[in-house]
């Protein structure tokens, strides 16, 4: 969003930023279709030229005199238990893993996307969850922390997520002996780590991979794919613990 802002709004000083500008930059992001992405770059910019205004580098926040553009409500999908096997028994089995995670254990995708070899004990079935990984304009995937403090820290896995992964580190060893160069090497915190989910040849894999086999998955399966994404896994996982009577979560 920043570099958008950036390329968009950044030869224009401060001082001479103007709300017809920002009214225009956010109405082109909408016209896109991305109304979300308009919404939060918006919010981005108040924040940014509230900074401004408080170090003296601008007298006036223009940005908060541009309305916030709507954004349409999305039915929002859950799946059941029953309905979270047939996904993952059609699922592309090099994505079925990190949709065990979003869809059985209740994971973000930014967080499955962030699993390093190093972090899992599946013997035991344990996992410590310790980072994430989001895309950013111009750079590619990085990794960080998790989204919130909250969720890190050591976890059990469930058998079905246990068994995926097991899967999912034979493929990724038969990607290994394929490729003729070297497996690329990620380093994050000082760090060196194997991850988990990697293109054949060794790149992360990005959010938008997993969403589309979800979505292949589903019509797979004979379930509708309208909706459903790697957020409806999360939302999926809460939805089956309230039904079940499991609410001391």
């Amino acid at each position: 969003q920043l570099k958008l802002v950036e390329d968009r709004l950044g030869g224009i000083p401060v001082r001479q930023l103007r709300p017809e500008q920002v009214t225009t930059f956010v109405s082109e992001l909408v016209d896109r279709g991305s109304a979300a992405r308009a919404r939060n770059v918006r919010t981005l910019l108040v924040q940014v030229l509230d900074q401004s205004v408080t170090l003296g580098l601008a007298t006036d926040n223009v940005a908060r005199k541009v309305r916030p553009p709507r954004v349409p409500r999305v039915q929002r999908r859950t799946l059941t238990p029953a309905e979270v096997s047939r996904l993952l028994a059609a699922c592309d089995e090099r994505f079925a893993a990190a949709v065990a995670l979003c869809y059985v254990q209740g994971w973000r995708v930014s967080e499955a996307l962030g699993l390093a070899w190093q972090d899992l004990d599946l013997d035991a079935g344990v996992v410590v969850l310790r980072r994430g990984a989001t895309y950013a304009d111009g750079v590619g995937m990085m990794l960080g922390p998790t989204k919130t403090q909250r969720t890190a820290g050591r976890q059990l896995l469930a058998p079905t997520v246990v068994q995926h992964l097991r899967r999912r580190r034979e493929d990724q060893q038969a990607d290994t002996e394929k490729l003729p160069t070297a497996w690329p090497e990620v380093v994050y915190d000082g760090e060196h780590l194997d991850l988990v989910f990697t293109t054949p040849t060794g790149r992360p894999v990005l959010r938008q991979h997993v969403d589309r086999a979800i979505r292949a998955a589903a019509s797979g399966a004979g379930l509708d794919p309208s909706g459903l994404g790697t957020h409806a896994g999360r939302r999926s996982v809460v939805t089956s613990l309230y039904a079940s009577g499991s609410r001391d979560i």
